[in-house]
């Protein structure tokens, strides 16, 4: 039997987020373009959530339902954190994230 796949979707908050730290086209300093980071790490986040929830890290003690995907550093894209809270049975909403934004100035 395969594993059981929740629908992953993401809130208002998430998406301003994304589309601030990774501008839709990319930017002129150099940030990633949104469509870039959804069509790379953001598949990963969703696909981690999808399948994985119960496994992920809780993201704070108490609050079992909210739960946590951090992301390594990759040559396009400072490491992150993605939260997301279990809405329903089968629903998983992305509401908000952290991008770890001195990454680059470290390196």
């Amino acid at each position: 039997m395969a594993a059981s796949r929740l629908k992953v979707i993401r809130s208002q908050e998430f998406e301003r987020k994304a589309r601030h730290f990774f501008p839709p086209g990319g930017s002129a300093d150099g940030k990633p373009s949104y469509e870039l980071f959804g069509d790379t790490v953001l598949k990963g986040i969703e696909f981690s959530f999808a399948r994985t929830f119960d496994d992920l890290p809780v993201a704070q003690p108490g609050l079992d339902a909210i739960r946590a995907v951090t992301t390594q550093s990759s040559p396009l894209f400072p490491p992150l954190v993605a939260f997301g809270l279990r809405v329903a049975e089968d629903t998983v909403e992305l509401i908000d994230m952290e991008v770890d934004e001195t990454f680059w100035d470290r390196m």
